[in-house]
């Protein structure tokens, strides 16, 4: 997926890439022998991190947990659905606290790609040397995050992704979809498929 792409996405859910039409391996290129099974199956927000820690309401210290592990960074909303994901409730819970930057901080340090990529959302809004920070640590790297936006979810190198979170504005893109995450959230089920209500889990009845 192309930056163009990506931040297509970031508008419009739902949208996908047209898949790009693959080359004819070299003369003898040996050719896998498993070449004709099904790729595996894309990361489900479900067996993610940020689902198996998230309970509703979320406190500071679970919302900074779930954006140090979470394995995914995704849009506001996802899937064909366009569900909001805990994700962005945790962003948001920790941006309404009095000190936010101090848990962002902790997230930048100690977090993965994706928590990371949301510290830098948060950074973008909350003080600009430390997204400068983060921006030349990201930008070094040489890994992968999977990113979820709208139905299509892939690899894409971090360093891309930095530039997206930066050009597209997604601190304000999420922030501004507070209103909405939180209301989704108070009800008693929703994308992780157990929610908890005070405490008591409830199995999503659809």
């Amino acid at each position: 997926m192309t930056k163009l792409c990506i931040a297509s996405l970031a508008i419009i859910l739902g949208v996908s890439c047209a898949p790009t039409e693959a080359l004819p391996p070299p003369p003898g290129f040996a050719v896998n022998a498993c070449k004709n099974l099904p790729p595996p199956p894309p990361p489900s927000i479900k067996d993610d991190p940020a689902c198996k820690l998230f309970s509703w309401p979320l406190s500071p210290q679970a919302a900074t947990e779930i954006l140090k592990r979470t394995r995914m960074f995704t849009q506001t909303g996802i899937y064909y659905s366009g569900e909001p994901p805990p994700q962005i409730a945790a962003f948001n819970v920790l941006l309404d606290q009095a000190d936010p930057v101090s848990f962002f901080d902790d997230i930048a340090h100690d977090g993965g790609a994706a928590g990371r990529l949301y510290a830098l959302a948060a950074f973008d809004l909350l003080d600009r040397h430390r997204r400068d920070a983060l921006v030349a640590t990201l930008q070094a790297e040489q890994g992968v995050v999977f990113t979820q936006f709208g139905c299509s979810g892939m690899d894409e190198a971090v360093r891309d992704v930095v530039d997206v979170v930066l050009e597209q504005s997604y601190g304000t893109y999420f922030r501004e979809a507070k209103g909405r995450t939180y209301s989704y959230f108070t009800r008693p089920a929703n994308i992780c498929m157990q929610a908890t209500v005070g405490g008591a889990p409830i199995v999503d009845p659809r």
